[in-house]
């Protein structure tokens, strides 16, 4: 009987926890609404690549919308998307490195353009 109770309880922590695999989104409240929203067009990797606050995930969405024929999204559950991806996949600072200082860069392969 234990036996059975750990394997649900694995398989329980599997399908409702946390942990995702790398470009997967990852389990929360709202996942669902942002899954019907966003990947008709296009993949979780493309959304998990990506940071955030709700005021830069809600730009994005009226760029979409805008430019790339989003459809629109009642107000009440553009909220919670909002909301899931500034939770989820919020602003991270030390995403890139420094940019190499001038001085470090190797020459360039190009020839200089004409006056220089």
């Amino acid at each position: 009987m234990m036996q059975i109770f750990s394997l649900s309880f694995c398989f329980a922590f599997l399908a409702f926890g946390q942990v995702a695999e790398e470009g997967q989104l990852k389990t929360d409240e709202h996942l669902m609404l942002v899954r019907a929203n966003c990947t008709p067009c296009h993949s979780e990797k493309l959304i998990t690549q990506n940071r955030g606050t709700e005021d830069e995930w809600r730009a994005l969405i009226r760029w979409m919308q805008k430019t790339q024929g989003l459809w629109q999204i009642p107000s009440d559950s553009e909220q919670k998307i909002v909301a899931y991806l500034a939770k989820n996949y919020p602003p991270s600072p030390n995403r890139r490195r420094k940019p190499i200082p001038p001085d470090q860069m190797p020459p360039s392969p190009a020839p200089p353009p004409d006056g220089l």
